[in-house]
C-alpha cells in the first residue's frame, strides 16, 4: 500500500517519545492477546427485544475467566490514568504534526473511537458508558455503589448474554482504532520524527471532507435563499399593510377636506 511520509512540525521531546513507543508495544501484546482468545467479530448474531423493552440475544461462546485478562490489557488504553490513554497519543501525534492530513486522520481516528459497538445504540449505551459501568462493577473496582447500581440497571434492560457481547464488540472496535494509531507511529523516534499515512485512507477522508464542506455550503446557500424569500413575503407583507393604512389615513383626510368645504361654502344663515 502506497504511503505519505509526513516529517513533524515541530522537535518532539524524548518523554512523549517514550508514550508513543511505550503505547506501540502494549498495542502488540494486547493484539496478540486477542488474537489467541480466537474470538470471531463483528458478531452477526439476531437480537431482539420483548413486550417490556429488554433486548436479547446470544453472546460469543467465551467463558468471562478467559477474556478478563485481555480486559486488562485493553484497560491500559482507556484509563486518562495511563500514559498510553488513547487521547493522550492522539494530543501528542496532533501536537507535533500539525499537517492537515494528519489532523484529518486524528479526527477520523476520534469518531471511530466514539462510534465503537456494533450494538451499542440500539441497545442505548454507548461504548463509554459499557465500558465505563462494566469496568467498574463486574471485572475490577467492584466496590463503586454508584456504578453497581447503573449494572443493575443495565442488566434490567439487556440481557446478560448481550451485555458481554456489546463490551466485546466495543472493545474489538476500539481495538482497531489503537491499531491503526499504532501503524502510523510505530517507526516515530527521536532520530526519525516522521509518520507514514496510508495515501488511499488520506484520499478517502480528503473526497469525504470536500463533499462535506460542499455539502455545508449547499445548505448555507438554501437556508440563506429561503431567508431571502422570507424577508421578501415579509417586505411584501408590510408594504400593503402600510399601503392599506396609508389609503385610510387618505380617505379620512379627503373626508374632512371635502366636509371642510361644503361648510365653508354652505355657512348656515
Amino acid at each position: 500500500m502506497d504511503q505519505i511520509t509526513i516529517k513533524s512540525s515541530s522537535s518532539m521531546p524524548e518523554q512523549d517519545f517514550a508514550k508513543i513507543k511505550l503505547f506501540n508495544e502494549r498495542n502488540k501484546i494486547l493484539v496478540s492477546h486477542w488474537e489467541s482468545l480466537d474470538i470471531k467479530f463483528p458478531s452477526s448474531q439476531a437480537v431482539s427485544r420483548d413486550d417490556r423493552g429488554k433486548v436479547s440475544g446470544d453472546s460469543v461462546n467465551v467463558g468471562e475467566h478467559v477474556y478478563k485478562g485481555l480486559l486488562l490489557d485493553f484497560r491500559l488504553f482507556t484509563s486518562n490514568d495511563e500514559p498510553t490513554y488513547f487521547y493522550v497519543i492522539t494530543n501528542i501525534v496532533g501536537r507535533y504534526f500539525r499537517d492537515s492530513r494528519v489532523v484529518s486522520i486524528l479526527n477520523d481516528l476520534k469518531t471511530k473511537w466514539q462510534e465503537a459497538g456494533l450494538l451499542n445504540d440500539f441497545c442505548g449505551y454507548s461504548a463509554d458508558e459499557v465500558i465505563d459501568i462494566l469496568f467498574n462493577s463486574k471485572y475490577f473496582h467492584l466496590k463503586e455503589e454508584k456504578k453497581n447500581k447503573l449494572h443493575e440497571e443495565m442488566k434490567a434492560k439487556v440481557s446478560d448474554k448481550l451485555i458481554t457481547d456489546i463490551l466485546l464488540n466495543s472493545v474489538y472496535d476500539r481495538m482497531r482504532v489503537i491499531n491503526h494509531l499504532s501503524l502510523f507511529t510505530k517507526n516515530l523516534t527521536a532520530s526519525n520524527q516522521e509518520i507514514e499515512l496510508p495515501k488511499l485512507w488520506v484520499d478517502e477522508l480528503v473526497a469525504k471532507e470536500k463533499q462535506y464542506e460542499l455539502t455545508k455550503i449547499r445548505r448555507e446557500l438554501d437556508l440563506a435563499q429561503k431567508k431571502e424569500l422570507l424577508n421578501r413575503v415579509e417586505i411584501h407583507d408590510e408594504f400593503n399593510r402600510t399601503k392599506s393604512f396609508s389609503k385610510e389615513i387618505i380617505n379620512r383626510v379627503t373626508h374632512l377636506l371635502f366636509g371642510h368645504c361644503i361648510l365653508t361654502s354652505n355657512p348656515i344663515t
